[in-house]
C-alpha cells in the first residue's frame, strides 16, 4: 500500500510540475524550449525531501526543503507558471512542518494569476480550508476538522454551480483526455465528498457522474484513486 501511495504522490507531483508550471533553467537564459521543460534537478530534490519530511519530520529537512523552493520562486518571479509551482511547494512544506499561519499567509500574499487558472476565483479559499482542516485533524479535533472540510466543499460546489454549463462541457470532452480548465475542480469535488461524507457517497456521485456524462471507467477509476489513498497533504488537489 505505502509503495502504491508513493506512486500516486509522485504522478500527483508530476501534474503539478508538469501540467502547470514549466520553469527555464535560468531567468537570464530563458526562451521557449528552456520553458517547456521541467527544473527536474530541483523537483527531484524537493520531492526527496518530501518523502523525508513524511518519515522523518524535522527542522532541519523542513528549513532545506523551504529554503530551496523559496530562492526558485524568487528566481522565477517572472515566470508566473514556474514561480507558482515553487509557491505551492513552500506551502506545502510550510504545511507538513504544521506552520499553519505562515502557510496561510503565503497563500494570502502571493498574487501570481495561476491561482485562479489553476482552481479558480475561490481555490485560494479551498486550500485556506484544507490547510486548517488538516491542523485540526493533527489535533484530534474532528468537529472542526469536518468543518473545515465542508467549507472546502461548498467553495468547490459554488465555483460549480457558477460556471455549470462550462464544467459540463469539460466532464463530455476534456476529461477524458485528463486536461481541461476543472481538472482541478473535479478532483476537489470527489476527494472532499469522500472526506465529509465517506467512500459510498463518493462512489455514487462517480456514478452519477459516469451516467450523466458518459465518462469511461478509466477516468472513474482514476478518480477514485484519490480517496483511496492518503493524499491530503499533498497540493495542489
Amino acid at each position: 500500500m505505502k509503495t502504491k501511495k508513493y506512486i500516486l504522490l509522485l504522478s500527483m507531483f508530476s501534474f503539478i510540475c508538469c501540467s502547470c508550471m514549466n520553469p527555464a533553467r535560468t531567468v537570464e537564459t530563458r526562451s521557449k524550449q528552456s520553458q517547456d521543460m521541467p527544473d527536474s534537478l530541483v523537483d527531484e530534490k524537493l520531492l526527496a525531501l518530501f518523502f523525508e519530511m513524511k518519515d522523518n519530520p524535522n527542522t532541519t529537512i523542513l528549513d532545506s526543503a523551504v529554503s530551496l523552493a523559496d530562492s526558485m520562486a524568487d528566481i522565477y518571479m517572472d515566470d508566473e507558471r514556474a514561480h507558482f509551482k515553487y509557491v505551492l511547494q513552500k506551502i506545502q512544506f510550510l504545511v507538513l512542518g504544521k506552520q499553519t499561519d505562515s502557510a496561510i499567509d503565503i497563500i494570502k500574499r502571493d498574487n501570481c494569476s495561476m491561482w485562479n487558472k489553476t482552481g479558480g476565483p475561490y481555490f485560494k479559499d479551498i486550500l485556506k480550508c484544507r490547510i486548517l482542516a488538516m491542523s485540526e485533524k493533527s489535533k484530534n479535533n474532528m468537529h472542526l476538522y469536518k468543518t473545515h472540510i465542508k467549507e472546502a466543499l461548498q467553495f468547490v460546489e459554488k465555483y460549480i454551480t457558477e460556471n455549470r454549463k462550462e464544467y459540463i462541457s469539460f466532464l463530455y470532452n476534456d476529461l477524458p483526455h485528463h486536461k481541461g480548465k476543472y481538472y482541478v475542480t473535479i478532483q476537489e469535488y470527489i476527494y472532499y465528498s469522500y472526506l465529509l461524507y465517506g467512500e459510498d457517497e463518493a462512489d455514487r456521485r462517480l456514478k452519477e457522474y459516469q451516467e450523466l456524462y458518459n465518462i469511461p471507467e478509466n477516468n472513474i477509476e482514476q478518480l477514485k484513486l484519490l480517496y483511496k489513498m492518503d493524499i491530503m497533504d499533498f497540493f495542489p488537489m
